[in-house]
């Protein structure tokens, strides 16, 4: 089966850096496959780069080595994992980009200490290239994640936004824009339904729609996201647009509220 290697990173594609991620990926190991999911996450942005990897792995086969760099502590004590959960493998830093992991999943988690596998000189500021790409690809030759590492049991995870419930509400947020300009919140598909109303800023913009065309020009609805949570979008517009800051959405339900908000 071909071994697949997939990249999530804030380095953009102005730069040469996932280019040359992938060179040394390539080096070491020229029968992989890699894809790349996604070189755009916001700068830094650690929950974000968490939402991409929640909703973009288990689409993979299983054995698939997931490399993710949003790492601001680059060059700092921080250290350098491996998670293993659900037979797929996840390289990355330890700050909390693997927290739906943890969560959802049983994970054996190592700290990686193997440096005779880094490149031969280690930057500061680029582990991407010289420490997680070369471990990445010797993983896809062994498919040992203890040959390069410790078991851990303590690691970062960050404060996952979940919806809060209060007797018949439910109260959540908006977690992430995409780059449509769709407003992804925390609420749950399965909690809303095509009986209820939602408003936006107290505005109601009406029942469910149950695709994106279904809404009108400059109008705001709400479907059932493909991630498997509400979004408030526009009909080939930008619902983020529309806003300097996040809105509040509330959606009213027979017998109980469920509010969402970005505050």
């Amino acid at each position: 089966m071909q071994q697949i290697i997939t990249l999530i990173t804030d380095f953009g594609l102005k730069d040469s850096f996932a280019g040359v991620m992938k060179g040394v990926l390539y080096s070491i190991n020229p029968n992989i496959t890699i894809i790349d999911i996604n070189h755009n996450i916001a700068r830094h942005n650690i929950q974000q780069c968490a939402i991409n990897i929640k909703n973009s792995y288990s689409y993979f086969p299983k054995g698939t080595i997931h490399l993710a760099i949003v790492d601001p502590g680059v060059g700092t004590m921080r250290n350098p994992l491996i998670v293993e959960s659900n037979q797929h493998y996840f390289i990355g830093p330890d700050n909390g980009i693997f927290s739906y992991i943890y969560e959802n999943n049983d994970c054996t988690v190592y700290r990686i200490t193997a440096n005779e596998y880094f490149l031969n000189t280690v930057s500061s500021s680029f582990h991407g290239r010289d420490i997680f790409s070369p471990i990445a690809a010797n993983l896809s030759i062994t498919h040992s994640p203890e040959k390069f590492g410790t078991v851990i049991n303590e690691y970062v995870s960050i404060e996952l936004k979940r919806p809060k419930r209060d007797n018949s509400n439910i109260y959540g947020e908006i977690i992430y824009v995409d780059s449509f300009g769709n407003l992804m919140t925390n609420i749950e598909n399965k909690d809303v339904d095509y009986n209820d109303e939602i408003f936006v800023n107290d505005i109601s913009i009406g029942k469910l729609s149950s695709n994106y065309s279904d809404g009108k020009a400059d109008t705001l609805i709400a479907i059932h996201g493909s991630n498997g949570t509400i979004e408030i979008a526009m009909n080939q517009a930008s619902a983020a647009g529309r806003y300097k800051i996040l809105p509040c959405v509330r959606i009213l339900k027979t017998g109980k509220n469920i509010k969402v908000s970005n505050e």
